[in-house]
């Protein structure tokens, strides 16, 4: 801590100096001072009026270079010195030898303390995965899921109604439930809205699978809020969902291709 008070001074006294040295490289001060005075009293023929005929011209040359340029070398002196000091205290601070002491000592107390950070790390590690499972399977319970949409038909009975009156449903639907409030007319803002979600579903339901999945692979799924009942629910829910996206996009396709048809009709 001394070595560390001491840099802290001459690192200070380093700042003070240098702005005091930069004001003494100036080119000094010069002063002129005239005055001229002149008094002409003409007399006129045959008069006896006196005649005063007076010139003044004081000057006053003030030089301060050479003064000057004497104390901005010796500041210029003392500051190689500060600098000089500074280095060579850094030096004989971090040496090999303390920066070895400090490794040294780091290494000893982590080693000391392996087992409560080992558990530590553990913990947290178990609370955040069981965190992440608990919230996801929660959205996936989420009724406005649209993986719960038409949640009474099994998926194969989805499969099994017309593509065409599906995406018709699909899109009635979708313009009840992200209907633009502000502008209602507005029929771009539901269809965003729509794949917003679709593909956040998407990503939750896959992010739960895959972590399931590897629990389950390392026989941790019993220690775990998870189970092989909830990954296939969770399977199923995204077999739906892919589904759905599907059903959206082939009516996108269609909708474009009609469209650009009756333009270029």
């Amino acid at each position: 801590m001394l070595y560390f008070s001491k840099i802290r001074t001459l690192f200070l006294l380093h700042l003070f100096l240098i702005p005091l040295f930069l004001n003494t490289q100036d080119n000094g001060v010069r002063e002129v001072v005239n005055h001229n005075n002149t008094f002409n009293n003409n007399p006129t023929i045959g008069g006896a009026a006196p005649v005063f005929n007076t010139n003044i011209s004081p000057q006053v040359d003030v030089h301060t270079t050479s003064t000057i340029d004497a104390i901005g070398v010796k500041i210029g002196d003392i500051l190689i010195i500060v600098k000089q000091t500074i280095t060579t205290t850094i030096n004989h601070t971090f040496t090999k030898g303390n920066y070895d002491y400090i490794k040294q000592t780091i290494a000893n107390i982590l080693w000391k303390n392996r087992y409560k950070i080992a558990g530590g790390a553990l913990a947290t590690s178990y609370s955040a995965m069981s965190l992440f499972l608990i919230v996801d399977y929660h959205q996936l319970n989420n009724s406005m899921f649209w993986a719960q949409w038409k949640h009474k038909s099994t998926f194969e009975d989805l499969c099994a109604i017309p593509q065409k009156e599906l995406a018709r449903e699909l899109m009635l639907a979708i313009g009840e439930h992200h209907y633009n409030k502000d502008n209602p007319t507005d029929l771009a803002y539901p269809l965003i809205e729509f794949i917003k979600d679709i593909d956040w579903e998407i990503a939750t339901i896959k992010r739960y699978i895959t972590t399931t999945k590897a629990l389950k692979q390392l026989y941790l799924m019993s220690i775990f809020p998870t189970n092989d009942k909830k990954l296939n629910r969770a399977t199923k829910m995204l077999e739906r969902a892919l589904f759905i996206r599907h059903i959206f996009l082939s009516w996108l396709a269609d909708y474009n291709l009609t469209s650009t048809e009756k333009l270029n009709a």
